[in-house]
């Protein structure tokens, strides 16, 4: 019952974490906005329409904001997906061959390697939330982020593992 309760309260704990990560504002200069891209001040566009080339322009950065995005999701996928492969193999195996218990075993090591690709994400969802904050300010035609949405499932996918790993379910 208490290892419940602990899980329960890490749950919450982390999604807490993740949902303040992911809110966190624009830093301020002199009551204005800044840029997350440049830290230069930022200003509504008019409603005078942009011309073809810079609307392409803004297209290509949020395709590339988008990829990155992307690139970080792989990458925290990797490290959630190894960390809970390690945890899992190498529990069957000390339950099979009854190995002692080390200090830094292969539960930890799958704990922090899946933890990491949490902050990982955590933080990349972060930065690119800031980026097209400021993208849809100056271009609101943009579409909203894809990317961001695979980002949201797969932290899901990895509070899930982190959990199974903690709580040593199979």
């Amino acid at each position: 019952m208490h290892k419940i309760f602990l899980g329960a309260a890490s749950v919450v704990a982390i999604l807490l974490a993740i949902t303040l990560l992911l809110r966190v504002p624009v830093a301020r200069l002199g009551g204005r906005k800044k840029s997350a891209m440049n830290e230069e001040p930022t200003h509504k566009q008019s409603t005078a329409r942009l011309d073809t080339s810079t609307q392409l322009a803004y297209e290509r950065t949020y395709l590339a904001h988008e990829r990155t995005l992307m690139g970080w999701v792989r990458t925290a996928i990797s490290l959630i997906s190894f960390g809970f492969t390690i945890a899992k193999v190498f529990e069957l195996l000390r339950e099979k061959h009854g190995e002692e218990a080390t200090l830094l075993g292969p539960r930890v090591i799958g704990i922090i390697m899946i933890g990491t690709g949490l902050v990982a994400l955590a933080l990349a969802t972060m930065q690119h939330r800031r980026a097209l904050r400021v993208m849809h300010e100056r271009y609101p035609e943009l579409p909203p982020s894809l990317a961001g949405v695979m980002a949201a499932f797969f932290a899901l996918v990895g509070i899930l593992a982190l959990f199974s790993v903690i709580l040593r379910m199979r």
